[in-house]
């Protein structure tokens, strides 16, 4: 009886971790998805944002838009 209720925890325990594994790769999936879905809109408008930096005297190499769209440190990249 009682290697029988350890064998169904023991079965429990496994399911249970191999759903956590699942749900949590199902999220980084989506994750990554999500991130790289905004590098391709941030790729796709940057020459947009580029002319309109233009027109109101603002001008800025491409390279610079993109950095610092790309990456968390914004205020570092512009300042160069």
């Amino acid at each position: 009886m009682a290697c029988e209720k350890a064998g169904i925890r023991a079965g429990y325990i496994r399911r249970k971790t191999l759903n956590t594994y699942i749900y949590k790769t199902k999220k980084y999936i989506i994750a990554q998805i999500l991130w790289d879905l905004a590098g391709v809109i941030c790729l796709a408008f940057s020459p947009l944002l580029q002319q309109w930096l233009f027109d109101y005297g603002l001008q800025s190499p491409l390279k610079k838009i993109v950095m610092a769209n790309m990456f968390p440190y914004r205020e570092m990249i512009l300042q160069r």
